[in-house]
């Protein structure tokens, strides 16, 4: 079987933690990637920036130890919302995109769980989430498959069972990357193929402030769950009747959850 990828990108977040008292909401302090040639399974580019939490800007000497970051290094970063957006240009000028790329991550946490969160809870919240985000290779389930294994260890017995050394911090999200980068590499050279094995589910994008019109009234409203269904029951609890449709300014009906993907922030739903 041959993937339809040119490139794998591993990322791995660090995110503010304790011991005793775990910060909430969690959010994002270290955003690296390692990008990865699929035709010559060589490292051909890299991401990295520290970024400043908003709610728990102190990181505890809990955090600081097992991520190995400094406080002087998140006082000097920037915040989630221009990260992410460094991050999406770097993906664009690497010529990538959810066509030709797929994220590889150590369980499904980082995009299927963090991520969302985080776009949830940044100052000012981040409402859109390009499709590439939205799906990933879980490195785990690629080892167990060429391996034959129900079960995978963490990333540090992967590398063992593959005979790899373990370099740099362990939990300090850029060489946690390049670890994961050498293990996938190991992987394919045993068969494993690029592959999705998890995607976002439609309750977990980020909410989204919308505006629905039916006639000539005009209502803005978040949507928080992008399901159809619960469109519906939103759209008929704010103008007190049954909703039939709904379609987007250029006409195009909304069919289905999918449809709701693409929305964007303060677009206008016309309602009948």
């Amino acid at each position: 079987m041959v993937s339809d990828y040119t490139h794998a990108i591993v990322i791995d977040f660090e995110a503010t933690c304790d011991d005793r008292n775990p910060p909430r909401p969690q959010e994002i302090v270290e955003f690296p990637s390692v990008l990865i040639s699929l035709s010559s399974l060589e490292t051909v580019g890299e991401f990295h920036s520290f970024v400043r939490p908003h709610h728990h800007p102190v990181l505890t000497e809990f955090c600081k130890k097992f991520i190995s970051i400094r406080q002087d290094d998140i006082d000097a970063a920037r915040e989630f919302a221009e990260v992410l957006a460094d991050h999406q240009a770097w993906l664009h000028g690497h010529g990538l995109n959810e066509e030709n790329a797929l994220f590889v991550t150590c369980g499904d946490w980082d995009l299927g769980t963090m991520l969302p969160a985080q776009c949830t809870v940044a100052v000012p919240p981040v409402m859109v989430l390009p499709p590439i985000y939205t799906r990933w290779q879980n490195l785990k389930r690629a080892f167990g498959s060429v391996l034959g294994r129900r079960k995978a260890p963490g990333m540090a017995g992967m590398l063992r069972a593959l005979g790899l050394p373990l370099t740099g911090h362990h939990h300090r999200g850029i060489d946690d990357c390049r670890n994961i980068a050498e293990l996938y590499k190991a992987l394919l050279v045993r068969g494993a193929i690029a592959q999705t094995t998890g995607e976002l589910p439609f309750a977990r994008y980020p909410p989204i402030m919308v505006r629905l019109r039916l006639g000539e009234r005009l209502v803005e409203t978040e949507i928080t769950i992008r399901s159809l269904k619960a469109l519906h029951a939103l759209a008929g609890k704010t103008f007190k009747q049954r909703i039939a449709t709904f379609h987007r300014r250029d006409g195009h009906l909304i069919r289905n959850d999918s449809d709701l993907l693409s929305l964007l922030p303060g677009e206008e739903l016309r309602l009948t």
